[in-house]
């Protein structure tokens, strides 16, 4: 069933004309359950019947990345054959069979477990990395979501104490224009790229990602990951608390992951979902991250801290963790200029704190970006970046 909202659909209205053509024929020849056949050569006999002198298989498979790119069908694979399938495709149809003509995607049991979407993966994994402070082993000093560089916007952006990073995240399969797409990302900034997607499509090539030293990860729906090229640089792989998916449609990874902290360690064993991350003072980053939490207050404040206060940044970070007193220094960087603080450490930790049961302050909602145009709901807020900003601004 057609609905009016196709007409006023993000995702529809960020891919070609031609593309868009390719997706309403591709629905009327699924079947019940979705699927479809994703060969080139057989959608263009089949779907585009009337365009066969005109169009090539080639053609059809660009059409076929943009519609994917979109996050309106999958491809998947399936004995060395290739098929698709309609996301979200049962809240629009009522299926009449009782068994699909083709094979079930790898990432659906029988819970009817999918891949979250890429605007949820990009949420997940941003939480991850805030929760924990780390990526790739390194101390993350600047972590942000849709930044903008130029004309273009960065998933997600990660700055440490060996250098910046770029994420793009796909919730397909990886394609040739996903490798485009970031290289033109770092030709804007000094970072190193690395692309995440559930799978590789036929056209994507790790060997010339190896070559420009661009990191290569592929997803499973469970969310754990696995390095297909690590690009000569990334040597830990991003982790995040599985949980088994069971949405046909997922809106949003809250619902998922509850808060956005996880509700796991990583022995699997289940934790308070709203307790932060704790700096552990035994560990040999601890006096690193003390220092830099350090140098950010004081670049900010533009004085230095007293003994004690250190002592209380101290026990800040073990009692209300990392990742709650870098929200708070968002918060700090806005409210200083204002006046009336008088001990910036003692009122990070009471904002810290007052964010610590799980309620959004203004910073944590600035952070949750989503993507319009396709990839979420319009009006979404962006940020720009600095590129040359000193990276001890955190």
């Amino acid at each position: 069933m057609i609905k009016e909202s196709v007409c006023t659909s993000d995702s529809l209205a960020s891919v070609s004309p031609e593309a868009e053509r390719l997706f309403w024929r591709l629905v009327v020849r699924c079947d019940d359950f979705g699927r479809y056949e994703a060969r080139p050569t057989v959608v263009l006999g089949t779907c585009l019947t009337a365009f066969v002198t005109r169009f090539t298989p080639q053609m059809v498979e660009e059409w076929l990345d943009e519609i994917e790119e979109a996050g309106l069908i999958a491809r998947y694979e399936v004995k060395g054959k290739d098929f698709l399938s309609v996301l979200n495709w049962r809240s629009h149809q009522n299926p009449r069979s009782l068994k699909s003509k083709y094979p079930a995607p790898p990432w659906i049991d029988g819970s009817g477990a999918v891949f979250p979407e890429e605007k949820d993966v990009e949420g997940i994994l941003y939480a991850s990395i805030q929760t924990k402070g780390y990526f790739n082993g390194e101390l993350v000093i600047q972590l942000d979501r849709q930044l903008r560089a130029g004309e273009k916007y960065l998933d997600i952006f990660v700055r440490t104490q060996s250098g910046a990073y770029v994420l793009e995240l796909k919730r397909g399969r990886l394609s040739r224009k996903a490798i485009d797409q970031i290289q033109g990302y770092l030709s804007e900034v000094d970072a190193r790229g690395v692309l995440i997607g559930a799978g590789l499509a036929s056209n994507f090539s790790l060997e010339e990602c190896a070559s420009a030293g661009i990191a290569v990860v592929t997803y499973a729906p469970d969310m754990s990951f696995s390095c297909q090229v690590d690009g000569g640089f990334l040597t830990l792989l991003p982790t995040v608390d599985n949980r088994e998916i069971t949405r046909n449609h997922v809106g949003s990874h809250d619902a998922l992951f509850g808060n956005g902290n996880g509700n796991g360690n990583e022995n699997g064993e289940e934790e308070d979902a709203s307790a932060p991350a704790r700096a552990d003072a035994a560990s040999p980053d601890f006096a690193a991250m003390v220092a830099r939490m350090q140098g950010s207050i004081e670049g900010v404040t533009g004085m230095p801290l007293t003994d004690a206060q250190q002592d209380r940044l101290k026990r800040s970070l073990i009692g209300q963790g990392w990742a709650a007193l870098l929200r708070a220094l968002e918060r700090l960087r806005k409210e200083w200029p204002r006046g009336g603080i008088h001990d910036p450490v003692a009122w990070m930790t009471r904002v810290a704190n007052d964010g610590a049961g799980g309620d959004e302050d203004g910073a944590h909602r600035e952070h949750r970006r989503t993507r319009v145009g396709g990839k979420s709901g319009s009006g979404a807020k962006r940020r720009d970046i600095d590129w040359d900003a000193e990276p001890d601004h955190l």
